[in-house]
């Protein structure tokens, strides 16, 4: 049986975590390695998860989403990767729908609300909605390649793809630096419908406009660093 590593950024998800880790152990005919990583949170996020008995990376300042994600990956040991949010707001029991893709041949999998996914009233703003819409037309337009939902935090990798990919950005533009670089470099990419409810406890950590801001320019400096490195 593959091990199948799941990570899981978390920053002040204590009363969310227990939610989703014990949905990801109810999978069947998986061998899960969980990996969740503290940034920085000021809750008991590490000692929850800590006493779920996954692994557990820890440290302080926050960094952001995209540091906490590349945190884990020189611990990843299974040959497929699956990031999934820690606000419980995705599924577990859609993990089979991306791992089918892996299996398949594709070589990352952007889950998608909307593109045939199922997306319960209330669970994402108007705001985010029109956000996540821009930022993944841009992304689709600077990478060549047309994704619907960029930003949403339910992916999965071939392990190889992933620590290929360099990945350098902190904050929650890594997503979309995830299909400009993986498109250049030819990676077989593919999406699939997932659903998304009401967070369970708390609220976003996501700030609309300083973070769409972020984004943009991720996009932006990845594809002019991808163009450079082509012309030396």
């Amino acid at each position: 049986m593959e091990t199948i590593t799941i990570i899981i950024p978390a920053y002040n998800e204590e009363k969310n975590l227990p939610h989703i880790i014990n949905h990801l152990k109810e999978l069947d005919g998986y061998n899960l390695e969980i990996i969740v990583v503290d940034d920085g949170s000021s809750d008991s996020t590490a000692e929850v998860a800590g006493s779920l008995g996954v692994k557990v990376i820890s440290y302080k300042p926050n960094r952001g989403k995209g540091a906490a994600f590349r945190e884990a990956i020189p611990y990843v040991t299974g040959k497929y990767v699956v990031q999934i949010d820690a606000d419980h707001q995705f599924q577990p029991s859609d993990i089979p729908l991306l791992l089918e893709s892996l299996i398949g041949g594709n070589d990352i999998v952007f889950g998608s609300r909307f593109k045939g996914g199922k997306v319960e009233k209330g669970s994402i703003s108007c705001l985010s909605l029109f956000g996540n819409w821009a930022m993944s037309l841009a992304a689709s337009v600077f990478a060549g390649h047309r994704v619907y939902d960029v930003m949403a935090g339910f992916k999965a990798f071939k392990s190889d793809k992933l620590r290929a990919l360099n990945l350098k950005c902190d904050h929650f533009g890594y997503e979309a630096e995830i299909l400009v670089k993986a498109k250049s470099m030819g990676y077989k990419i593919d999406e699939v419908p997932i659903s998304h409810t009401r967070r369970i406890d708390g609220k976003s950590n996501v700030k609309k406009i300083r973070d769409g801001i972020r984004v943009l320019s991720a996009i932006i400096n990845t594809k002019l660093d991808i163009l450079l490195k082509s012309k030396r």
